[in-house]
């Protein structure tokens, strides 16, 4: 029984400690030049470096181009003032644009995690008060299936209550029918 504390603190900080040298290994790694970061950034005075590593890079800089396409398709349509939803794993772009982010969404989407699978979603749910929303074309992958569950429950609420304005290989961007609230 004396050995149980030790063997819980060991459980707890050894992946701490792990993930902390990680970290600073590749912040090192970045700092140094030898890693890259590709930045996301609306020009509004944020701009985020997204940085991968191990078996996670390539799906790092692909959210990061997939992120830049979709800043340039809302600045192409001039649709950067109102709020946005995304229907993918987190919404970057309310923090881009400095827009506040739509209220009754999650931060971020991961049916499983912060929301059962079988979960009735709801238009409140999916967009909240959001006067335009994106569904990716090439969704991020973190939990599978999320965000395909995700768009096929959010597709008859959008032909009902937005229309669609932009469509391309990354990006469809909806806008609210009746204005934005």
């Amino acid at each position: 029984m004396a050995v149980l504390p030790g063997v819980m603190c060991l459980l707890v900080l050894v992946p701490q400690m792990a993930s902390a040298a990680f970290g600073l290994a590749l912040a090192v790694s970045v700092a140094s030049g030898f890693e890259a970061p590709i930045y996301i950034s609306a020009e509004k005075g944020v701009s985020v470096p997204v940085v991968g590593a191990l078996g996670d890079a390539g799906r790092a800089e692909q959210f990061a181009i997939n992120v830049n396409k979709g800043v340039d398709a809302l600045q192409h349509f001039k649709m950067t003032d109102g709020t946005i939803a995304t229907l993918d794993y987190v919404n970057p772009f309310p923090a881009l644009f400095g827009l506040p982010s739509p209220k009754g969404v999650p931060v971020a989407w991961a049916l499983g995690y912060n929301q059962p699978y079988d979960s009735m979603l709801q238009e409140r749910e999916l967009v909240g008060d959001a006067c335009i929303v994106m569904l990716p074309m090439r969704p991020t992958r973190v939990v599978k299936g999320s965000t395909e569950l995700i768009i096929a429950a959010a597709e008859s609420i959008l032909a009902v209550s937005f229309n669609l304005v932009g469509d391309d290989d990354y990006w469809k961007i909806y806008r609210r029918k009746d204005g934005c609230r």
